[in-house]
């Protein structure tokens, strides 16, 4: 009898050394599949916006002048 939950102990306090690792795997997927994707993303947009904005500046700048030579 003693022996018995004495093994029922153990089976109940048992850790797999392998689920926190999976467990740290899945957390590190998931942190590199949004944060790089993302920042990835972001990145590209404000290199988008940047080049419009200098482009739409650079434009009306070159609209300027030539209304002023004409």
């Amino acid at each position: 009898m003693n022996q018995g939950n004495s093994s029922q102990y153990q089976v109940n306090d048992y850790y797999n050394p392998l689920e926190g690792q999976l467990n740290y795997k899945n957390y590190y997927r998931i942190k590199v599949l949004f944060f790089y994707n993302f920042s990835y993303i972001g990145n590209f947009a404000i290199l988008v916006t940047l080049g419009i904005i200098l482009t739409h500046l650079f434009t009306q700048h070159r609209k300027d002048t030539v209304l002023t030579f004409l």
